[in-house]
């Protein structure tokens, strides 16, 4: 029942009083660009008020929303209409500058997820050249086993055999094998640092028609060593893509560095540009000829012409006065023209 009694007084007040009006707004944030100058309202980040909606009185559904009272009701439709179109322009001219933040936003994300790649090469590179070498007796003797067993003009499929076999007796050196890449004289070694754990695994493995438990299991990172180099050498490679990776990423920086200005200069204009067009289409009058063609001529007359034939017969009957000039096609459906010899200080 107390509901229905608000709900009968708020009735009564709406009936008896002249109720205000109320117009719904929405805030939306101004982009914004490090470093941005500012140099005026909308500049120095001033958000956006648009209007959504009007009523009689502020409900409580938008309690918390942002809005303007007016003293009557129809003052509060006015505004929310005569403010219609040049909030349009705002509104577009906001989205064509979010754009362009946007933009900028995804090209420094592009050049930091570069530098972060190289700089991760990097740290991978650097440590895979300190395992090799608190390995080197491991790689070594790997290289060893896997180069006389090819030498030896033994078949690959064998020589993985050979491998299994070895690891199913717990060989430490089978073990540290990981897979074989004979294809590209390559063999890819876990290798761990001398603190590192030990696995233990259990399982059965069929190597011919012999069964065993596999053994301790190596954790470690996956390296590749090329069977052609010494495990020196291999480090040293590894050692080498680093540095080469350290010269990448100077080039990387120093190159996005001016792509990064240019980007930043540009949306900053692009901010300005739509900012002044927004400004500008809010400002300019529209003149009365402007629904018609129309263009100046060298003399300074304006030339206006019909874009229908409704508007043919309103340019002859409406503007065509003595001393004027009428230029008519001889082709149907196209449009009159009249030469308007009036003063164009005006314009």
């Amino acid at each position: 029942m107390a509901a229905v009694e608000e709900a009968d007084q708020l009735f009564r007040n709406l009936r008896d009083c002249q109720s205000k009006g109320i117009v719904i707004q929405r805030r939306e944030d101004r982009p914004q660009v490090a470093g941005q100058q500012p140099g005026g309202a909308e500049e120095e980040g001033e958000p956006l008020m648009t209007n959504v909606e009007f009523h009689p009185m502020l409900f409580r559904q938008h309690a918390t929303c942002p809005y303007k009272e007016f003293p009557t009701l129809s003052k509060a439709v006015d505004e929310f209409f005569s403010a219609r179109t040049s909030q349009k322009q705002d509104i577009k001219a906001l989205n064509v500058q979010k754009t362009a933040v946007k933009k900028l936003e995804n090209v420094k994300r592009d050049h930091m997820k570069r530098i972060d790649e190289l700089q991760k090469k990097q740290e991978q590179d650097r440590y895979k050249a300190q395992l090799i070498e608190y390995n080197i007796d491991l790689v070594e003797r790997a290289s060893t086993v896997i180069r006389s067993a090819v030498a030896n003009a033994m078949d690959w499929g064998d020589v993985e055999l050979l491998v299994r076999d070895a690891q199913a007796r717990g060989d430490p050196v089978a073990l540290a094998i990981h897979s074989l890449k004979l294809a590209s004289n390559e063999v890819t070694l876990l290798l761990r640092e001398p603190t590192g754990e030990v696995e233990e695994e259990e399982g059965e493995v069929e190597v011919g028609e012999v069964k065993s438990k596999k053994k301790k299991q190596l954790k470690g990172t996956k390296i590749d060593i090329d069977l052609g180099m010494s495990a020196f050498s291999n480090a040293r490679r590894y050692y080498e893509h680093k540095k080469s990776a350290f010269k990448k990423e100077q080039k990387t920086i120093a190159a996005s560095e001016k792509a990064l200005k240019s980007a930043e200069k540009k949306t900053k204009q692009t901010l300005k540009d739509a900012s002044t067009i927004a400004k500008i289409k809010k400002a300019r009058k529209i003149h009365w000829f402007e629904k018609f063609y129309w263009f100046i001529s060298s003399e300074n007359f304006l030339v206006i012409g019909g874009r229908d034939q409704q508007q043919n017969e309103q340019v002859v009957k409406r503007y065509l006065t003595e001393g004027q000039t009428q230029y008519t096609p001889s082709l149907a459906s196209v449009c009159v023209c009249v030469c308007v010899c009036g003063d164009l200080s005006v314009l």
